[in-house]
């Protein structure tokens, strides 16, 4: 894995950075991500120090992070449940399914062979 020095800018400053060469877009994209964040927050509250703009950014940015990864495993929970849901409903359908083949194949009960309808000729 080759790396590549690169400089980003964030709220006015310039930052070198050491990636590796298939993270720079993605550097540079939340580089600008980081610094839109915290040039809207000091276009609100310019009488906020740089530093304390920089935190109140940080804790920002970690609430919409800890938002998505809450987010993402409520879903992944959703899922595990729906998956669950399905595979005791096949089970119990397979479980129908061969209790009846069983019948069928003792001679116990009629099972009755599927319809055998003639396709219609007339017009619509």
């Amino acid at each position: 894995m080759a790396h590549k020095s690169i400089r980003v800018e964030i709220m006015g400053r310039t930052y070198p950075l050491r990636v590796r060469e298939e993270d720079e877009a993605l550097t540079r994209e939340i580089a600008a991500y980081v610094d839109g964040k915290m040039e809207a927050f000091r276009a609100q509250h310019s009488e906020q120090p740089p530093l304390t703009s920089a935190i109140i950014t940080a804790l920002a940015l970690a609430e919409e992070l800890y938002a998505v990864q809450r987010d993402k495993e409520q879903a992944l929970n959703s899922v595990d449940a729906n998956v669950q849901h399905l595979a005791e409903a096949l089970e119990h359908a397979l479980a129908a399914s061969d209790a009846a083949t069983e019948v069928d194949a003792r001679g116990d009960g009629a099972v009755p062979p599927p319809s055998q309808e003639q396709p219609s000729t007339g017009s619509i």
